[in-house]
């Protein structure tokens, strides 16, 4: 029976690794379609810009949520593109994915999209442009391969309407290159493509000298905003602004944004950013132009706020007077109004503070003693600094009644 049971846990054990590897394969695939989706649309922006005349005005680090590194390219025209520095992922046995790269035709001159270095071409023969408005953005998917059990790197050129099978294996944990390397240098960039090992080059430059500035109410790049929230973000334009001057707001696609100027010149007003709901997270950049061709950017990268309240938003109070301490976790500043009456007997004894991203804290209240026999409730509504118009979170204090025969000790020579 020991033996036995010795053997179960270590079958339970095994079975767990075994789990635990098998989840790990799927996420590194998922991780895989989702970079190799997000490299296509970096690599269509590419070319558009170089189809363009387009040059890169500011090459920014990065690091995601995961610790990978890479660059955030902000091209003259305002538009981003993020590029990792490095390529996740381990060499795996039939595990190798399908390079999808973009070629060049040495006749017309046009460039086109290519599967492992050939041409992808329609039902019809045709290739599939990359640049301009005929041009299109490819899309990769995993998917359970016709008359087998395999899964297989599907790729679609229709907006996902049709998938035609590469004949991929998606098995083992193979890296997903478009790019194979990209190098910032001090007047251009350089990226290789892995398809066939050739390079394209977009200018660096740094005539952004014009002297504007842009100022906003908001401290740092990092920004917390909630589901459907519209944000207002004052900005100010200071030194040589002219007629030409102008702003002009981008996302990604996701968030909305409205300008809204405060006075004739132009040079103070609001930004309306407004994120999504259900909540994701992106970004807003903020381009000045001198209406010369050259342009500032600024992007703000917006996550979810935060506030929780660990033992729920409803606390009993004893009629006496009292202090409550309340913990919480925010990512913002924030500030408390009271429902009608509330203030009268609710003292905040701790201010809104600016918080890191997940900080916990204590805020409290002092409670005034009750001296009617009918209880009562305070509500405390929980707001960004910013935005008092949008209510994050609430805290109800129920503050009971003074008990039969008793009183608050009024004229008893207390």
């Amino acid at each position: 029976m020991a033996a036995a049971v010795l053997l179960a846990g270590g079958c339970g054990k095994f079975v767990r690794e075994e789990l635990i590897t098998m989840q790990s394969e799927i996420d590194q695939l998922h991780r895989q379609v989702k970079d190799m989706n997000a490299a296509l649309v970096s690599l269509r922006t590419l070319v558009d810009q170089m189809a363009a005349g387009g040059y890169v005005v500011e090459a920014k680090e990065f690091t995601d949520e995961d610790g990978r590194g890479g660059y955030t390219l902000v091209f003259n025209d305002g538009s981003l593109m993020n590029l990792y520095s490095g390529v996740d992922g381990k060499d795996g046995v039939d595990a190798v994915p399908p390079v999808i790269g973009i070629g060049q035709d040495g006749e017309d001159g046009e460039w086109y999209w290519t599967l492992d270095g050939e041409w992808i071409l329609s039902p019809e023969g045709e290739r599939f442009k990359a640049v301009g408005v005929d041009g299109i953005t490819p899309q990769v998917q995993l998917m359970k391969a016709e008359d087998s059990e395999e899964t297989h790197w599907f790729y679609s050129m229709d907006d996902g309407t049709s998938w035609v099978d590469t004949g991929f294996n998606a098995k083992g944990k193979a890296a997903v290159e478009v790019f194979s390397s990209f190098e910032v240098r001090e007047d251009r960039i350089v990226l290789t493509l892995s398809a066939d090992g050739s390079t394209l080059e977009l200018p660096l430059t740094g005539k952004l000298a014009f002297n504007v500035e842009l100022a906003l109410n908001l401290e740092g790049e990092e920004q917390t905003i909630g589901q459907g929230e519209t944000l207002p973000v004052r900005y100010t334009l200071s030194g040589d602004v002219t007629e030409s001057t102008l702003l002009t707001a981008g996302t990604d696609g996701r968030y909305k944004t409205r300008i809204e100027r405060t006075n004739s010149t132009g040079t103070e007003g609001i930004v309306r950013v407004t994120a999504p709901d259900p909540f994701v997270e992106g970004y807003v950049y903020l381009t000045v132009s001198d209406g010369k061709g050259y342009t500032k950017v600024r992007m703000l990268n917006f996550h979810e706020r935060l506030f929780r309240l660990p033992d729920g938003s409803e606390i009993p109070v004893k009629a006496a007077g009292t202090v409550v301490p309340v913990e919480y976790q925010a990512n913002f500043r924030h500030s408390l109004t009271f429902s009608e009456g509330a203030a009268d007997w609710i003292q905040p004894m701790t201010a809104g503070t600016r918080t890191v991203y997940k900080i916990s804290d204590t805020m409290a209240f002092k409670v005034a003693e009750n001296t009617s026999k009918d209880p009562r409730t305070g509500i405390i509504y929980i707001h960004p600094e910013e935005n008092p118009d949008y209510v994050v979170a609430t805290l109800t204090l129920v503050q009971e009644g003074q008990p039969e025969g008793e009183g608050s000790g009024a004229g008893t020579g207390e």
